[in-house]
């Protein structure tokens, strides 16, 4: 959400060889222009895409929790790894390393373009081991779409063809970010 801070260069490493001042270095900078740097430019420019394909990533406002779609699930809410609701004693705990973000889009007043119902989890994962994430079972929910993976940078949109159940665990890979879409049924 909000103004992406992405730096000219990032999309190919911008590497200035351990140097972190541009302007005192005392040599050229070496722009990778290989295989591996066109992977990530690919990554860098699908990451951007799907910005453009999900309007709860440009949403304006600040979500709070405090809005919720015609299922009463709230605009966004905290999973830990147990599928339970973040609480104080999570966020405070040190040894975390893993939770869920579910931004939901029918819970948002939607400036642009057609109102977009979909909901996005992004599944964090900071320990170096996998973790097993279970997966929301959210009110009028259908399964969960792996779209984004750090750990597989490669995976695009509908070309991981599982649909993984809500309550499903899901071994989040260590130190990566996972994306997953669920399309909800319409409001009663």
């Amino acid at each position: 959400q909000g103004t992406p801070l992405v730096l000219q260069g990032d999309e190919v490493g911008n590497s200035q060889n351990g140097n972190n001042n541009g302007y005192c270095r005392d040599k050229g900078v070496d722009w990778d222009n290989g295989p591996e740097a066109r992977r990530f430019e690919d990554f860098a420019a699908y990451v951007k895409s799907l910005r453009d394909e999900f309007a709860i990533l440009r949403h304006h406002e600040y979500l709070h929790g405090e809005k919720f779609d015609g299922h009463g699930v709230p605009n966004i809410d905290w999973y830990a790894p147990d599928n339970r609701r973040q609480t104080h004693a999570d966020w405070s705990n040190p040894n975390a390393r893993c939770f869920g973000l579910m931004l939901n889009g029918g819970a948002v007043v939607q400036l642009d373009g057609p109102k977009d119902n979909r909901r996005l989890l992004a599944v964090f994962n900071a320990h170096s081991a996998p973790v097993d994430f279970t997966l929301p079972a959210l009110k009028g929910g259908s399964g969960w779409t792996r779209i984004m993976d750090t750990a597989e940078p490669e995976l695009r949109m509908d070309s991981d063809k599982k649909t993984y159940k809500p309550g499903e665990e899901w071994a989040a890979k260590g130190r990566s970010l996972t994306l997953f879409v669920q399309n909800p049924a319409p409001a009663p």
